[in-house]
């Protein structure tokens, strides 16, 4: 006798451990019981607390709208639209507290036939990433850290320079007194620090390697940087003085070994962001992003800039995509992921992957379809790279200057990306500083507060 083809799953809900789900699917002839669970991954049950429970379908990737139905978290059954026969199935769950979203099944491909369901592995269901508050303090704001074997080595904003272990009773170890460092730069596992208008010091783990005075030096006050790790390479770009200059120092294993001058930039930058893209083919291209013009406006542009042959060029961004208070990070191979901003009085939620086409017209493209917007739309965030596509997104402020507690997290394994919400900050941290340690844990401070952050286990 003919009938409609549905899917059919029954849960039982505990408050904590197994989730029992029996799935049962009714075709043209009586189909076979297909029984499968959902586990969490972590020691608190995702469950408790939720509001609702969403589940839905995808196929071959692409997420079948028509299927999804929202359910409370103790519904006696779930049931799905009909669902045709093939081959390449996921199951999608969500696990939500209101509107956001507190845990995500890792699901299994599986095939639908005129029996049911072909296999019956588990899902496993964990929380997307923890903040948790250390009991650390600095002596004063970090603006710059590095990560060491033990640690960090933080700069703070006094000058002084600390080497800080983590996880010890006794954290802080003082390499160098307030005053002692007037900015720095990041070049690997070292800095590069300022010690005077014309003189800079190479910093290691155990203090001051070399020193380097040169009146080329009272240029770049505030100067933007770029290291190039492979040739040993510090671009020292610009300053707060107005200065056009880009220098390049060349430095080894015991210290500064080359100044040079380079072309000069055409006009002045202050506040700009600067990176090194690399292309598949080795090649390098240094840009510059955004900053303030000599008249103090706001600069939505791309500075191309070439530091061999001296032809700098300016590239405006594609229609749709602004740098205006948007966060910027390299990607992998001539991309930049441009995160959030404002266009006019708007706060934005766009996730835009930018391509730069170095031919000999280079220009910016911005890859179609992009990546799903953010949750939250943000300004002036922060983000960390804390593993082979995916990015922590955290920070920022919204329409109403409100500074942003929920973290976001930005996918890009798989194109055109995803995001998800991950966890909450603890409260009055506001992250000056944010870095990968050396045991793969994620660290942020901002001198009061600190808070380690442990990722999702559905990144692994």
């Amino acid at each position: 006798m003919a009938c409609p083809w549905k899917d059919r799953l029954r849960a039982r809900l505990p408050l904590i451990g197994l989730i029992g789900i029996l799935a049962g699917i009714s075709g043209c002839v009586e189909a076979a019981s297909v029984e499968f669970s959902i586990r969490a991954l972590e020691a608190e049950n995702p469950l408790i607390g939720a509001s609702s429970l969403a589940l839905g379908l995808e196929r071959a990737g692409v997420f079948l709208s028509e299927t999804e139905a929202i359910y409370a978290p103790d519904a006696p059954y779930f049931e799905l639209p009909r669902v045709p026969l093939g081959e390449d199935y996921r199951f999608r769950v969500g696990i939500y507290d209101g509107t956001i979203l507190l845990a995500r099944a890792r699901s299994f491909s599986f095939s639908v036939d005129e029996l049911g369901i072909d296999g019956s592995p588990d899902l496993f269901v964990a929380p997307l990433g923890v903040f948790a508050e250390r009991q650390l303090r600095f002596p004063g704001t970090p603006r710059i850290a590095i990560r060491s074997p033990m640690g960090l080595i933080a700069v703070l904003d006094d000058g002084s320079v600390a080497h800080v272990r983590v996880n010890e009773d006794e954290p802080l170890d003082v390499i160098l007194p307030a005053g002692a460092a007037l900015e720095a730069w990041p070049i690997g596992e070292r800095l590069v620090i300022r010690i005077g208008e014309d003189r800079l010091a190479l910093l290691g783990r155990s203090g001051i390697v070399d020193i380097l005075q040169d009146r080329r030096l009272r240029h770049h006050l505030s100067a933007q940087s770029i290291f190039d790790e492979d040739g040993g390479e510090l671009y020292l770009i610009g300053g707060s003085r107005g200065s056009r200059r880009i220098s390049r120092l060349v430095i080894g294993d015991e210290g500064f070994l080359d100044i040079a001058s380079l072309s000069p930039l055409s006009s002045a930058r202050q506040g700009s962001r600067a990176f090194l893209l690399r292309a598949l083919d080795g090649s390098k291209h240094a840009v510059v992003i955004g900053g303030l013009d000599e008249e103090g406006a706001f600069r939505d542009d791309l500075l191309l800039l070439d530091f061999r042959g001296g032809q700098h060029r300016t590239l405006t961004p594609p229609e749709g995509c602004s740098f205006y208070g948007a966060a910027v990070i390299p990607g992998a191979y001539l991309q930049l992921l441009v995160i959030g901003g404002r266009a006019g009085d708007a706060v934005r939620a766009d996730v835009q992957l930018l391509v730069l086409n170095p031919r000999d017209e280079p220009r910016l493209e911005l890859v179609s379809p992009s990546p799903a917007s953010l949750h939250i739309a943000r300004e002036r965030a922060d983000s960390l790279h804390w593993s082979s596509g995916l990015y922590l997104i955290y920070g920022g402020n919204d329409a109403e200057g409100n500074y942003i507690r929920r973290a976001e997290i930005v996918d890009l394994r798989q194109i055109p990306g995803s995001t998800a919400p991950t966890g909450l900050l603890p409260k009055e941290l506001e992250p000056t500083i944010a870095l990968i340690l050396g045991d793969g844990s994620i660290f942020m401070s901002d001198g009061e507060r600190s808070a380690g952050y442990t990722p999702p286990r559905a990144y692994d």
